[in-house]
């Protein structure tokens, strides 16, 4: 998971801070500010998850409230994409801070 995890950053030029901290501390349900914070620093998460719950992307918000967004629909919405990522990763140029990051989420290091 912190492989895609880091791909996505890159490819998002997210600050991996603020929306990993969020999802980490959702508790197997990502729902408030959480949910709040994840749609504006990585919208494209929203879309994830709207397609693994076939759902739009409007009716999140709703499932966020209802606690539909749990651990398992984060999961499973970011491991289904590891191939188109890898395909994407494949034509981005990655600077040092990206590298730098990556490495630091790779062996855990804060």
């Amino acid at each position: 998971m912190g492989k895609v995890l880091s791909r996505l950053d890159i490819l998002l030029h997210a600050n991996t801070a603020n929306y990993r901290r969020d999802i980490k501390q959702a508790s197997g349900v990502l729902r408030g500010d959480e949910f709040n914070s994840v749609a504006e620093q990585a919208p494209v998460l929203l879309d994830l998850f709207a397609k693994e719950l076939d759902k739009t992307r409007g009716a999140l918000r709703k499932l966020a409230a209802d606690g539909a967004l749990t651990s398992d629909v984060i999961y499973n919405a970011i491991s289904s994409v590891t191939d188109v990522l890898d395909e994407k990763m494949s034509k981005v140029t990655v600077t040092l801070t990206q590298a730098v990051g990556v490495f630091k989420d790779q062996y855990a290091i804060l």
